[in-house]
Formats: C-alpha cells, sequence, structure tokens
C-alpha cells in the first residue's frame, strides 16, 4: 500500500519524499530548462502545462522499468520546456523591438522639429538681411553734386538702369499682386524720370538718386507682398524649380537669380532653335501655375521694331501653352548696358532678352 502511494505521489511532483527518481539524467535535463521557464517573464504556460504532462509519463515508465520509453517522455518534456522558454525570449525581444522602435520614430520626430525650427531660422535670417538691405537702400543718399560732364554722362546711364531695374521690379511686384495704390505711386515718379531720362531733360546727379530711392521702394513693395502671401513651400519651390530649370535642357541658359525670380537669358538675334526654347519654358510654365512670366527685351540699338519684336516673343510663348494673362512685356531699350554701348565690337553683347519666372 506504501509503495503504491509513493508511486502516485512521484507522478506530481519529483519523486517519492520530493526527491526525483535516481538514475534519471534525461528528466535532470528537462527540470533544467523547466526552471528556467518557469522564472522567464512574460511566461507560457501552456507550453509548460504540456511538458509536465510529458514529465509525468516519464517518471510512469520510469517506474515501469522502461528506460528508453522514459527518455523519450522527459525528452519530450524539455522540448515543450524549451519551448516556452522560446516563446518568452520572443515576447521580451518584440516588446524590445517595439520599444527600440517607439525611440527610433521619437528620434525621428525631433529631428524633423529641429531642422524645421532649423529652416525656419535660416528664412527669418534671411528675411532680416532683406530687411537690413532695403533699409539702406531706402536711405536718402547724399544729394549728389555737380561734376564734369563725363562723369555726369555716365550718372545719366546709371540712372537709366537703375529706373529700368525700378520699373521691373515694380512690374514684378504687379505680378505678385502688389496693391494698386502702392504701385500708382511709385509710377506717378517713375514715369516723369523715365521721360526725362529719355529726353535728357534732367542732370545726372538728381536722377541718380531718385532712381535709386524708386528702386528701393519697387524692391521693398516687391518683397513685402511676397512676404504677406508667403507660406513655408514658397522659398522651396523657387529652389525646387531653379534645380529644375538647370537639370533640364534649359540649363544650357545657365539661368541664375536676381530680386525678382528665376532669370533666363538668350542672345539676340533669336538663334534657329528660339521657337523649341520658348515651348520648353512655356511647359515650364505651365506645370508651375505659381509663377508668372516678365519677358524684357534689350536692345544694342535703339529700333523702331522693339515693340513688334517684343509682341512676337510673347505671342511664340502664349501659342506654346504659357498663359498671356501672367506674362508682362517690358521693352528695356538700351538701358542696361552689359558692355560699353559707345564700343561698336563689343555693343552687341547687350543685345539680349530676360525671361524671368516670378514667384507669386
Amino acid at each position: 500500500m506504501r509503495r503504491t502511494l509513493c508511486f502516485l505521489a512521484s507522478l506530481a511532483v519529483f519523486g517519492c519524499g520530493g526527491g526525483r527518481p535516481a538514475n534519471f539524467p534525461a528528466l535532470l535535463a528537462a527540470d533544467s530548462v523547466r526552471a528556467r521557464a518557469t522564472a522567464a517573464q512574460p511566461g507560457a504556460p501552456d507550453a509548460i502545462r504540456r511538458g509536465d504532462q510529458e514529465r509525468v509519463e516519464a517518471i510512469k515508465a520510469q517506474h515501469a522499468g522502461d528506460s528508453v520509453l522514459a527518455d523519450l517522455y522527459a525528452e519530450r518534456a524539455t522540448a515543450e520546456y524549451a519551448r516556452a522558454e522560446a516563446v518568452s525570449r520572443l515576447a521580451r525581444a518584440e516588446a524590445a523591438a517595439m520599444q527600440h522602435q517607439s525611440a527610433l520614430e521619437a528620434s525621428d520626430a525631433a529631428r524633423r522639429a529641429f531642422r524645421s525650427d532649423r529652416i525656419l531660422a535660416e528664412a527669418r535670417s534671411g528675411e532680416l538681411d532683406r530687411e537690413l538691405f532695403l533699409l539702406r537702400e531706402a536711405s536718402a543718399p547724399e544729394s549728389s553734386g555737380k561734376a564734369d560732364p563725363k562723369r555726369e554722362a555716365a550718372r545719366l546711364v546709371a540712372a537709366n538702369s537703375l529706373a529700368l531695374d525700378a520699373r521691373l521690379l515694380c512690374g514684378a511686384a504687379k505680378l505678385v499682386g502688389a496693391p494698386s495704390d502702392a504701385l500708382s505711386a511709385i509710377e506717378a515718379e517713375l514715369g516723369p524720370l523715365e521721360r526725362s531720362l529719355e529726353t535728357k531733360k534732367i542732370s545726372g546727379g538728381p536722377a541718380i538718386d531718385l532712381a535709386s530711392r524708386l528702386r528701393a521702394k519697387c524692391l521693398a513693395t516687391l518683397t513685402t507682398t511676397r512676404r504677406a502671401s508667403a507660406t513655408s513651400s514658397t522659398t522651396s519651390a523657387a529652389d525646387a524649380l531653379f534645380a529644375e530649370i538647370g537639370a533640364s535642357n534649359l540649363g544650357r541658359l545657365l539661368p541664375s537669380r536676381d530680386e525678382r525670380g528665376i532669370v533666363l537669358k538668350l542672345e539676340t538675334p533669336l538663334p534657329s532653335d528660339a521657337s523649341r526654347t520658348f515651348a520648353e519654358i512655356a511647359r515650364v510654365s505651365q506645370a508651375h501655375p505659381e509663377f508668372a512670366l516678365e519677358v524684357v527685351l534689350h536692345d544694342a540699338v535703339r529700333t523702331a521694331a522693339e515693340d513688334k519684336r517684343l509682341l512676337s516673343i510673347v505671342d511664340s510663348l502664349v501659342s506654346a501653352g504659357a498663359d498671356r494673362a501672367k506674362i508682362l512685356a517690358v521693352a528695356a531699350g538700351t538701358r542696361a548696358p552689359l558692355a560699353d554701348p559707345s564700343d561698336a565690337a563689343k555693343r552687341a553683347r547687350n543685345a539680349r532678352v530676360e525671361i524671368v519666372l516670378i514667384e507669386r
């Protein structure tokens, strides 16, 4: 009777009296794995329960004297316990991976926030630089005194160039939606100045002073209008378009940038493939409707056909798909020379067409 009770007790514990069956290494190995599996967090109770069932069968076989079957059951118990340990390790690994992923996402979010803050800071720095420039430009310079005839002639050339700059900058401001009253006030001064320069009824000193102030006013109007309607993507859109043009066939025109926008220059007389160039520019204009076009025709010498040639260029752009309502055409004449217009060998360089993509 006592031997029967001892055998039954051994099915639930390690053996009679709490010990393990003697000479049973396979079960000792299973018990070692079980200890680790039960201590693991999180646990895998189903696998441990199946291992315990196999362990009970191993003890039965051992008491029945079948050591081969006992070893088999013990190995199956070991396998279940090992499975429980593996499940626990996998669960811990997945939890750690989730923690690392969360930390990575938080790090990425912090990096994006830092990059956004840096972009905003750089943009603000650029705005401050432009404000400082505008303040310096707008500051009334000391009136220019009288000079010898040669210097006066040079001043008139410079005044013509500055007045044209003012006209082009105010034109760009109009394209981006500047208030008409602000532009009308500048036009009230700029128009008479241009006519006086055309007829040479103004001296170089006062002309260059007034042209400088009007240029500053036009630039300030353009800058203020852009800033009022700017979004965080405005600057990046212009940067992206500049890079896109540089990488396209239009890159052969060596695009540049000024206060108005992205400048494309063509020599005149226009090359035989000019229509292809105008078609490429029109396609860019269609793909980026947020940009307007300012077409400026410069001549080496004044010609009566200037307006007709300018209209022909605009018509070519419109025929290729550009929106006429977003095009401003300006005949600049000889007012902004690149080379000395008195030098017949060099003045041909002054003839050119500028097409400016202006961010609205």
